[in-house]
């Protein structure tokens, strides 16, 4: 009788790399819903149909489960399945159109079981790049450009308070500024114009 090796990693058809093992935590399953309100952190009003995903991280991490939040922005997330002897922490992400990602961590503890309510969501508004130009002329003369005069930008949104910038034109007359703002909200744009020896103007312009 002859023993014969052979080693495995000689062979690839035999070779069996990164081997996944799943140990599931011991404890009784039970289970487990986790309920709460999207709100629109600017208008401080309820956010319907947003897309609430909820997962667990730890002990194991878990497939995704996926709800959406009413018309008072209130969601329940049914389905997800814990066991007792254990903290799990909960990764949850909400989307909806016009807001950035939220995502949050939550300690589901032994107590908490069944159910826990995260309360109230803020979610905050999507930010758009914005650019304002102008040119300063002389009424009398619209060739005639007008040189360092004070061009008080203002952004007024509602429930905020306004947004000020102090420009000067320049040599050409031209005047110009960017920046962000929050999407979906009803700017208004004030530009008041001082030079001395001519006479204050105000506009106002919608975004």
């Amino acid at each position: 009788f002859q023993n014969y090796w052979v080693s495995l990693s000689q062979y690839n058809e035999y070779q069996r790399d990164n081997i996944e093992i799943m140990l599931e935590p011991a404890g009784e399953k039970v289970a487990f819903a986790l309920v709460g309100a999207i709100s629109d952190g600017f208008w401080k009003k309820p956010v319907e149909g947003a897309k609430v995903s909820v997962r667990s991280v730890t002990p194991v991490a878990g497939e995704w489960y996926h709800s959406s939040s009413g018309k008072e922005g209130k969601f329940t997330q049914r389905g997800l399945v814990i066991d007792g002897a254990n903290n799990y922490q909960m990764e949850v992400i909400v989307t909806a159109e016009n807001f950035q990602e939220l995502r949050k961590t939550v300690t589901v503890r032994k107590e908490n079981s069944y159910s826990l309510d995260l309360g109230k969501v803020e979610l905050s508004k999507q930010k758009v790049n914005f650019k304002v130009e102008g040119f300063v002329k002389a009424a009398y003369s619209r060739e005639t450009p007008i040189q360092g005069a004070k061009v008080a930008l203002s952004l007024i949104a509602p429930l905020h308070a306004p947004l000020s910038v102090n420009l000067h034109s320049e040599p050409s007359g031209n005047f110009s500024h960017s920046g962000d703002i929050l999407k979906g909200i009803p700017y208004r744009v004030r530009f008041q114009i001082e030079k001395e020896g001519f006479e204050k103007e105000t506009y106002l312009y919608e975004l």
